[in-house]
């Protein structure tokens, strides 16, 4: 009669830790699928982001590349004002 108490007691475990385990790999499971679910909304973000500084700075680089001439003018002026000073002194 021990024994046999003993193996139903061994057994009720076995099941009680397979249950366990069951439970574990759920909530695991429920896990992985929250946190895949997660990083794609990341990954979107992240395109969204890029996406927004990329025409940022193309339009700067145009607006920046649009007009060249105040520059131009600037270093006209610098070497006028160069010779201009070199003739006069």
């Amino acid at each position: 009669m021990g024994s046999r108490f003993i193996l139903w007691i061994i057994g009720h475990s076995h099941v009680y830790w397979a249950r366990k385990l069951v439970e574990e790999c759920k909530r695991l499971q429920s896990e992985i699928i929250q946190l895949s679910d997660e990083n794609q909304v990341l990954k979107d973000e992240s395109i969204k982001i890029r996406k927004v500084v990329t025409e940022k700075s193309s339009k700067a680089m145009l607006r920046d590349q649009g007009n060249p001439i105040p520059s131009l003018v600037v270093i006209a002026a610098i070497f006028i004002g160069f010779f201009l000073g070199k003739f006069i002194l």
